[in-house]
Parts: C-alpha cells; structure tokens; sequence
C-alpha cells in the first residue's frame, strides 16, 4: 500500500479543503478515499469528525442560513424542539441528502444515450474515434468524455454506466498490447474467452488490470484527483505512452511484492538463479571440452602447410603444426580422434569427386553413341568407357 501514500495524502488535502470551503459530502468523500488507500491516523480521525458531523449536524448549516433571512414558525419550532423519536421518524422518511445534483441537462441525457447505444466492445465507437486514431487523440476523447460523464458532472440516469463504459475504452485503446489484441480478434482483450482465442497472449493480464483501478481511480489518476484540476497527465500515479505503456502503480506493486518476497535479496537471487546456471553451464563445458580441433586441409594453403599422414589409411592432409601440437598436447586419444574426423571427412571428399567423374564420363558416353545411332563415333565411344576414374579407383582402395 506504500504505493499509494502520495494520493492519499493528495485526497486527505482535498478533503480539508473541502470541509473548510463547507462541503461536509465532498470532503467526507475524499476523505474515506485517503483512508483506502493509504490509512493514517490523521486521515481517520478527519473522517470519523466529518462522518459525526454530517451525522449529527447535517441541519445546522441549513438552520443558520434559514435564520438569516425568516425566523422559523411554530411549526418549524416544534419539529426542531420535538421529542428523539419524532425526530427520528422525520429522519426516517426524508430521503438522504445527495451529493449529486438530481437535475441534469438534455446536452448529459445525450452524452450518455449516445455512450450506452454503443456496443459493450465497440471501443472505438464509444470513444467517437477512427480506428487510426493515434494515442494523443485516445486520450482527448477519453478527456471530453470522462469530463461530461463523471456521476459529479453528470447525474443524468446511466450516467454511471457509460463512464465505466468510457472507462473501460480507454484502458483497452491506451494500452499497445491490448490495442493490437482488441484490433485482430475484435473482442475484449481482458475477458477470458479473448485470452483463450490469443493463445493466452496476456495470460491474465487484463483481470490484472480490473483488481488493480476503478473507473474512479482512473479518472483521478488522469485529472490528478479533482474534476477542475485538468492536469493531462496524472503525475507519478499514471504514465501514458511509453514502450510499453503502463500503469506504474501495478510497477510499484510489483516492485513491492518483490521485495516482500525476496528479503535481503533472496527474491532477486532467486529470479536470477535460471541465468547463473546457464552462465555457470556454459563455462564448465567450456572448460572440460578442451581446445577446439584444428583447422585442416586436403592441398597445401598459406595456414595450412604442413604435410602430415593419417596412421589408420595414410590419408595425407596439411594442417598448421602450432595448433595441431595445442590442441593433441601429448593425447594420443586426441590425436586418433582427430585423425578419424578427417579420414571421414576425407571420404565425403573422394565420393563428390567420384561422382563427378562417372557423371562425365556417362555425358561422353552418350555424346559417342548419338541419336539413336545417328553420328556414332566409335573411337571416342571406346575412350569414354576405358576413361580412368582415380577418385572412384581411390575410393575402392579406402573402402577395400
């Protein structure tokens, strides 16, 4: 909850300015909030007062400015003057007081008629934007709607529902990874059935997401907590933008059960343990596997100048003596192993130029004999059958 502690304290000073301004419901409000989000002994003991206050209280404002312009009748007296349970009574059938307005516009009727016709999933429908709409104009919509939505703005019936509507919008077109879901399968990125036909691509987040802000918490986030206040960017408590874009309160969270976790640094040891065996990995058999076989060759090169035979079937190969001498190092198992690497490698040489040398010789064959007999040339017929073919007379010898 430490992540929270700057906007509960942010909420506790709007709550006591409230309370001064007179407004016991909004301060009462505001004040209830900082104690959600981060408790303090100051937060309770301001909404514990307001709670008594507006309890017990809530008619003297009312009463003093009454008095200022008519004094009451008798009968007013004598409500006031009555007996507890009358006046409980009275309290009983009064509705009570609301800090919403219970008029409302034909222009907030309209806003949330047109909110509440879109589809539940039509999120580019309830914002009023393109599907191209880039993310400065996601969140001017998402700025004039919340603004003309908001229960405080707003107390037109539905009004409540199309926030959340325009609430949920946003948190889905604001955020890359669920934007690009939501454009390719057309369904809500967080429900579990668009998990699923993902491939589990956010394996949960979105369920994430509803735990972790309200509508509320949202809207405050992005106006900085008071519906005159306009800040586009809502501080430390909300980023936008950004690769990926994300809520840093979730970060902070994290951040925090992994320090709840790992105390003393186990938690990070233990994220780090799959890469230390690796790395550890990695260098034994680097260390155990010895140097690397040297390069080698069947003709002499610039590296490759020493003459050296095998010892099973003499195969003649030339190799650098430097790296030869490093890598056997006086291993006579090396050495065979080696040796067996080229002799088989030698083989795969001897058979490519075997091959070549009956194919050419077959052309030449073929070439004699002619069109079906049509310009035969009997003495180069007679030279391509008996033309030698040593890589295949070599071969014979190896494979004998």
């Amino acid at each position: 909850m430490e992540m929270n502690k700057d906007e509960a304290t942010r909420c506790l000073g709007i709550a006591q300015r409230r309370r001064d301004e007179g407004d016991l419901a909004g301060a009462l409000r505001f004040a209830r909030k900082s104690v959600s989000l981060f408790p303090t002994a100051e937060a309770e003991s301001l909404m514990n007062s307001l709670a008594q206050e507006t309890e017990n209280g809530s008619a003297e404002p009312s009463a003093t400015s009454s008095a200022s312009e008519t004094a009451p009748g008798p009968e007013l007296r004598q409500r006031h003057t009555g007996g507890s349970s009358s006046a409980k009574t009275t309290s009983e059938r009064r509705p009570e007081p609301s800090s919403h307005s219970s008029s409302y516009t034909e222009e907030n009727m309209r806003a949330v008629k047109r909110v509440l016709a879109c589809s539940k999933t039509d999120f580019y429908e309830i914002l009023s934007i393109e599907k191209s709409a880039t993310d400065i104009h996601v969140k001017k919509a998402y700025r004039k709607l919340a603004l003309q939505l908001h229960p405080d703005k707003n107390s037109a019936p539905g009004a409540d529902e199309a926030f959340k509507l325009v609430s949920k919008a946003f948190t889905v077109l604001s955020d890359e990874d669920k934007r690009a879901q939501f454009d390719r399968y057309g369904a809500d990125p967080e429900s579990r059935s668009a998990s699923a036909a993902a491939g589990n691509f956010y394996q949960g987040g979105g369920a994430a997401f509803e735990t972790e802000i309200t509508p509320e918490q949202l809207f405050n986030m992005f106006f900085g907590g008071d519906l005159g206040g306009g800040r586009f960017d809502g501080g430390d408590a909300f980023r936008f933008g950004g690769q990926p874009r994300q809520f840093t309160q979730r970060h902070h969270q994290q951040r925090a059960q992994r320090e709840e976790v790992g105390g003393n640094g186990l938690g990070y040891l233990v994220q780090l343990l799959p890469l230390l065996l690796l790395l550890i990995f990695t260098m034994t058999t680097t260390l155990f596997s010895g140097p690397s076989e040297p390069s080698y060759s069947f003709s002499p090169t610039y590296n490759h100048h020493n003459l050296q035979h095998t010892e099973a079937h003499q195969v003649a190969y030339y190799v650098n003596p430097r790296d030869l001498n490093a890598y056997v190092s006086g291993s006579r198992h090396r050495m065979q192993r080696f040796e067996q690497t080229v002799e088989a490698d030698y083989v795969r040489h001897v058979q490519t130029r075997c091959r070549q040398e009956r194919d050419m010789r077959r052309h030449e064959i073929r070439r004699a004999r002619g069109w079906f007999g049509l310009g035969a040339d009997e003495a180069a017929l007679q030279r391509a059958e008996n033309k030698p073919t040593p890589a295949c007379d070599e071969l014979n010898r190896f494979m004998g």
